[in-house]
């Protein structure tokens, strides 16, 4: 018959990059009262707050998840797929260093596999 339109849409809005953004904004979000509090600690130092970004592709996924709930859709493996590919594209394009990159996809990889296990089991 042809593509359901709550698909069509989920789909669209995961290649435009709707859940990278969503990720961005609230893993800052998460981060910033978080580095504040950790920086008035004595013992911890900024470069113990090497990996932030693991925040934000853990948002990443929870987002891109849930918005194929949302919609009636199963997320499937296509889903954090298209999530690193723009993940890889973003860091390629603004020449971040590899453990920026690396800490963004153990993000998405431990949020993709708490959803799994969520999923399998409710």
């Amino acid at each position: 018959m042809g593509i359901p339109m709550k698909a069509f849409f989920a789909y669209t809005l995961l290649l435009v990059g709707m859940p990278v953004f969503v990720g961005m904004f609230v893993g800052s979000f998460v981060m910033r009262p978080l580095s504040r509090i950790l920086d008035r600690l004595p013992r911890i130092e900024r470069t113990h707050l090497q990996f932030p970004e693991v925040f934000n592709g853990l948002a990443a996924a929870v987002a891109g998840a849930v918005y194929f709930r949302v919609c009636g859709l199963t997320p499937n493996l296509i889903v954090p797929l298209i999530i690193a590919a723009w993940v890889s594209l973003y860091c390629i394009a603004s020449h971040q260093h590899l453990p920026h990159w690396l800490s963004w996809l153990a993000g998405l990889v431990i949020g993709w596999l708490a959803m799994v296990i969520t999923v399998l089991a409710a």
